[in-house]
């Protein structure tokens, strides 16, 4: 199976990514200005003219309604906020912002109390502690309550610091869009989450019925 990896980091996370992938026997492809035909795609971010970032967002658009699993981390994950894509209301009106915060967040994330069961978290289980690289400042989502009522009853905060604090991982309503805030201190600690992601692209019905999930329910007032 084929993934498109879009980075554009001046650093060695991209190539522990692409060995993380060919380890677990997923097909690596870097992105290199235009989205190949690929059965899922994951970004990570790093400085890009803002044209081009706005191109390739349509087309991170069009694949995540086909169905196709999306899966941001850091940078990118931030590229998913603030095109709407998660957590995905009409029109893809971007409804979420991001803060910068000095307070000191847990070193490990783990499943949501009442975390979505999507195409990222099958083979997660609430006994796992991922640790994550602390960051100052760190960014965090902001909500408006409305909203956060809406993303907690879908399950959409399927992430949270392990202190029961922040949310660290969101998702769409469909469920094959993640956006992940955090940096995992070790590329391997990915395996469940790329192992769930794998098994999503391998199973064609789960992606029709995430390609049928209607927007979710809010209008910013």
């Amino acid at each position: 199976m084929r993934v498109v990896v879009v980075s554009f980091l001046q650093s060695n996370q991209a190539d522990s990514l692409l060995d993380a992938l060919r380890r677990l026997e997923i097909d690596p492809v870097l992105y290199q200005g235009t989205l190949v035909e690929a059965a899922g795609f994951i970004l990570l971010g790093g400085e890009i003219a803002q044209d081009a970032l706005r191109h390739l967002m349509r087309e991170i658009k069009t694949q995540s309604g086909l169905g196709k699993p999306v899966l941001g981390l850091g940078k990118g994950a931030q590229w998913l906020v603030e095109s709407g894509i998660v957590p995905g209301v009409e029109d893809f009106l971007p409804v979420i912002s991001l803060s910068s915060s000095n307070e000191a967040l847990s070193s490990h994330i783990r499943l949501s109390e009442q975390y979505q069961r999507n195409a990222f978290t099958s083979c997660l289980s609430a006994k796992d502690l991922l640790p994550v690289l602390y960051a100052t400042p760190a960014l965090r989502y902001v909500v408006p309550p409305a909203l956060w009522h809406e993303v907690k009853l879908q399950g959409l905060n399927v992430l949270e610091y392990s202190d029961g604090g922040s949310m660290a991982g969101l998702s769409n309503k469909a469920g094959n869009v993640l956006a992940l805030l955090p940096t995992l201190s070790n590329p391997n600690d990915l395996d469940k989450i790329l192992i769930s992601m794998r098994a999503y692209m391998g199973n064609p019905e789960r992606q029709k019925l995430a390609a049928l999930a209607q927007p979710l329910d809010y209008y910013p007032r």
